[in-house]
């Protein structure tokens, strides 16, 4: 399902909305199987070449303005598998500029990470105060030509419990003119 909304009807305009899809496969995806080896996330990169890598749902918030699409919290979980994103496509130049998190076993993973939230003072700290984050998750950035971006992982952000995770992230980055050259965060006006 796509919803969005338009500001005005000129070919320029802004556009926000949201992507939803349910109960899909990933196949065929040599940018994703790349991303799981480097977060040394075992037997799930052997998924996408065989049927395919289940998920139950997709969720892609996004604006689009000017050729560039701009994701926030965007979020695909299935059972071995969940993937967050935030950051920039820009369809013109093909270049991608992104940011997220991968956890494995998401949907135990996110069980354990709610039942520790509704902990007073450490559920937080091991959730990270993250919403719908797992207990345990490797950050990850990609940047560059969509079809085959520069992909950075901390395998030690997998291991760390949620707020002590924020220790071990990638440094961000910023974007030049708008485009996805560097990591920016889009919630940062700078």
């Amino acid at each position: 399902m796509l919803e969005a909304t338009f500001e005005d009807m000129s070919v320029d305009a802004k556009i926000l909305g949201s992507a939803k899809v349910h109960n899909f496969r990933l196949v065929n995806a040599p940018v994703m199987a790349r991303l799981l080896g480097l977060a040394s996330i075992r037997g799930i990169p052997d998924e996408l070449t065989g049927p395919g890598l289940a998920f139950q749902e997709l969720d892609i918030p996004f604006t689009l303005e000017n050729g560039i699409i701009h994701l926030k919290n965007a979020k695909a979980s299935g059972l071995s598998l969940g993937i967050t994103a935030s950051g920039v496509l820009d369809w013109d130049a093909e270049t991608l500029n992104i940011k997220g998190s991968v956890a494995p076993l998401d949907r135990i993973n996110s069980l354990l990470g709610r039942a520790l939230r509704g902990v007073p003072l450490f559920g937080d700290l091991f959730s990270g105060g993250e919403k719908g984050g797992g207990l345990f998750a490797a950050e990850y950035s990609m940047v560059g030509p969509i079809d085959g971006p520069e992909i950075k992982t901390n395998p030690l952000t997998a291991l760390t419990p949620g707020i002590f995770r924020k220790i071990f992230q990638i440094l961000p980055g910023k974007t030049t003119n708008g485009r996805a050259t560097e990591w920016h965060d889009p919630d940062d006006p700078n």
